[in-house]
């Protein structure tokens, strides 16, 4: 299903399967001006075959920057809540029922006491590759919780959890790989400090994921099994709010709502961020 149902103004077509179309047919085109150009005749003399033969090359360069223009473009999609709605986003969890999560002050909140999880993502389930980023804003902290980015996620058989809370032991960043249902990577960094505006980005790029979080690089974790799905943020046992969201990827459409105009925020200085950071490498 699609989680892009009522955004009339982003590209709906699937980016992927458009591509391949194209190359198809751009390529078969190609092999048949090439076999033509070969057949031989009386009446086509030397010179001509000479000049067929360089509008082929020219042909055979351009096809391939086009090509390779076409398919290298990544895509931006931002959203910064000013419309005050969640057109594009779809609640993960849980699942079905009341959408938990309300647009307030041009932000998205989620209250969620307690120690069930609530998330909300976009995107397309063969979406690969994706940088991700947002400021978040905790609010409240209830009790043992952490504030989570979903990365690849299909439905509860397979995701990634980025979470940086007191959740994970030691406190800071921790990597919840499922299938497994298992801690696979962390960094002691703490918590973040509430009623202060915090930055989390997050690059999945082949089998490798990078987590930043205020501009530190935290947690470097490898995985060659999790190799697409959606993208998304949530929260356990917290009040928090999340805003200027911005995706860019291969297979991302672009869309930047009119209302888009950032303005920096302070966030935790870097020296409150331990310089360690976690590598865990799998197979």
């Amino acid at each position: 299903m699609s989680l892009w149902p009522d955004r009339t103004d982003v590209m709906l077509a699937e980016v992927g399967d458009f591509g391949k179309r194209k190359t198809g047919y751009g390529l078969a085109f190609f092999l048949l001006f090439a076999w033509w150009i070969q057949q031989p005749t009386t009446r086509l003399r030397r010179r001509e075959v000479k000049r067929r033969t360089f509008c082929i090359q020219a042909l055979a360069c351009g096809f391939i920057l086009m090509m390779s223009a076409f398919t290298g473009r990544a895509g931006t999609f931002r959203d910064d809540f000013e419309d005050r709605n969640t057109d594009g986003w779809q609640q993960f969890a849980p699942p079905g029922g009341e959408m938990l999560w309300k647009v307030i002050d041009g932000a998205l909140e989620i209250a969620r006491p307690g120690t069930s999880s609530t998330g909300i993502v976009t995107g397309e389930a063969y979406w690969a590759d994706y940088v991700i980023e947002f400021d978040v804003l905790p609010v409240e902290h209830h009790g043992e919780g952490d504030i989570h980015l979903l990365a690849r996620t299909q439905g509860f058989d397979q995701l990634l959890i980025f979470n940086v809370g007191d959740f994970c032991e030691p406190d800071g960043v921790c990597v919840h790989r499922i299938p497994g249902d298992k801690i696979v990577a962390n960094a002691p960094i703490g918590a973040l400090t509430p009623n202060e505006w915090h930055h989390l980005k997050l690059a999945a790029e082949g089998a490798e994921f990078t987590f930043w979080v205020n501009g530190e690089k935290v947690i470097s974790y490898r995985d060659t099994d999790i190799k697409e799905g959606s993208v998304g943020f949530g929260v356990t046992n917290y009040t928090a709010r999340f805003d200027n969201v911005v995706i860019t990827g291969p297979d991302v459409p672009d869309f930047t709502p009119p209302t888009w105009e950032v303005e920096p925020r302070p966030v935790q200085p870097k020296g409150k961020l331990a310089t360690t950071w976690a590598t865990l490498k799998r197979k």
